[in-house]
Parts: structure tokens; C-alpha cells; sequence
């Protein structure tokens, strides 16, 4: 059945004001309205991206998988850099959930030991497949989360994210 977004963002706010965990809505003064990803959705996304960069891949016969991580970091210099922008996107994310200071900078220690030992020729490659940077963030974050009392916040009031 088809609902205008007006009737949409009023029944999911509602949802919300019940106690649904899962839905989370907000509607601007303006009248434009926002559905806010749960936790668990954003979470799960970084994991789908973390697995696609990590672990996509298995070589068969041995329980070694790989992703494109490790495939683009054949390619000398670039491989390696362009495999920066989901590993930051990764950290982008953590900063809108609110991940704390000592998360983010683990977050980025991992990254960078990622980048820097994935830089050196055929060493750095099979590195790249042992360490699977990405995956250890994401389960970082999802750690830190699942340490927070379930009467608490799971994410900062974040004000971007309405529309007008």
C-alpha cells in the first residue's frame, strides 16, 4: 500500500515514541522529514563494506579469504591508496555514531599499519590478507557499542541530519 511521505514519517514516528529500537525517525520543524538509520543497520552496512574490502574471497581448498583490499594492493602505489577511502569512510561513520576518541584512534592505528605495511611490495600483500584491517574496525566499533547500557543513547543527537 502506498502512504505519502508525510503519512510515512508520522507512522514511523509514532513507531519510534512506541519503543521500537528499530526505527527512528525525525520529523523537522519545517515539515521535512528524516529516517534515521538504527545503529544496527549503519553497523551492519560497515560490515557488509568491511567484508567486501577483507574477506570477499576464499581460496580454494584452504580457509584463506581475501578482498579487494588485497586485490587492489597488487597494484603498485595506487592500490594501496585507493583502499584509503572505505577505511575512511569506515571512520567517517564511527565519528557520526559517536564512537569515542580512543576507538577512532585505534580505528585509524589499524588503517595506518594497513597502509603502511601494504606498501611494501609482496610482503605488504600478503600482510594485506592476514591483518584485514577494516573488519577489525568494524568490530572496534561494534564492541564499543555493545559495552553501552541499553537505558543510554546508542548515537549522539546529530542535527545534520535533518532535511528541509
Amino acid at each position: 500500500m502506498f502512504r505519502s511521505p508525510k503519512d510515512l514519517a508520522a507512522s514511523l514516528a509514532a513507531r519510534d515514541a512506541a519503543g521500537n529500537p528499530l526505527v527512528s525517525c525525525r520529523v523537522s520543524d519545517s515539515g521535512g522529514y528524516r529516517v534515521k538509520p538504527d545503529l544496527t543497520d549503519r553497523l551492519d552496512r560497515l560490515d557488509r563494506l568491511a567484508d567486501n574490502l577483507d574477506s570477499r574471497y576464499r581460496i580454494p581448498g584452504t580457509s584463506i579469504r581475501f578482498g579487494w583490499d588485497g586485490i587492489l594492493g597488487l597494484i603498485p602505489g595506487l592500490g594501496d591508496i585507493a583502499t584509503l577511502g572505505p577505511a575512511g569512510y569506515i571512520l567517517l561513520e564511527a565519528h557520526r555514531l559517536g564512537a569515542p576518541s580512543h576507538v577512532k584512534g585505534r580505528m585509524v592505528f589499524n588503517s595506518g599499519v594497513d597502509w603502511v605495511v601494504g606498501s611494501i611490495p609482496v610482503i605488504g600483500d600478503i600482510f594485506d590478507v592476514g591483518w584485514k584491517a577494516n573488519r577489525r574496525n568494524v568490530a572496534l566499533l561494534r564492541r564499543h557499542f555493545a559495552k553501552e547500557k541499553p537505558g543510554q543513547p546508542a548515537t549522539r543527537p546529530d542535527n545534520r541530519m535533518r532535511t528541509t
